[in-house]
């Protein structure tokens, strides 16, 4: 069956998430329903990764270039691809300061 009106399932996941929705909901006060704001939720993130010395950005790569990102991460045993490029970073970094020590 497909996910449709016709589905008691989709029905009953729709109204879950309906009433999940509302319950986050906040009232204005011109007794308009608004949701949470997620320029909120996003500044609060940064704010909490700035704490710890950290940042994100959004890197946009080649197919092939990210294929070598998840065979170094599975290598590596690391848990993310950003994991893989702060190490990479480190590499190149030490590399840098050492030819200039030599």
């Amino acid at each position: 069956m497909r996910n449709s009106e016709e589905n008691p399932l989709f029905i009953n996941i729709l109204s879950n998430a309906l009433d999940t929705s509302l319950q986050l909901a906040r009232v204005t006060s011109q007794g308009a329903l608004t949701m949470p704001s997620s320029v909120d939720s996003q500044r609060r993130r940064r704010q909490r990764l700035r704490a710890q010395g950290k940042t994100e950005i959004l890197v946009m790569l080649p197919l092939e270039d990210v294929e070598v990102l998840d065979r170094l991460r599975a290598v590596q045993g690391v848990a993310s691809r950003g994991d893989v490029v702060a190490s990479l970073i480190r590499q190149v970094t030490e590399a840098g300061n050492a030819l200039k020590t030599a």
